[in-house]
């Protein structure tokens, strides 16, 4: 069964990554995402 795993840290009070990673049936690393959120 596919799953991804998520890490997620604050820069600041309004700024904050998170990192996904991506995995197929076999256990394979299929993709790496980051995201950047700024809360206004």
């Amino acid at each position: 069964m596919p799953f991804q795993l998520e890490a997620g840290w604050l820069i600041d009070a309004n700024l904050r990554q998170r990192m996904i990673r991506s995995y197929d049936a076999q256990g394979g690393w299929t993709s790496l995402t980051l995201v950047t959120e700024r809360r206004q």
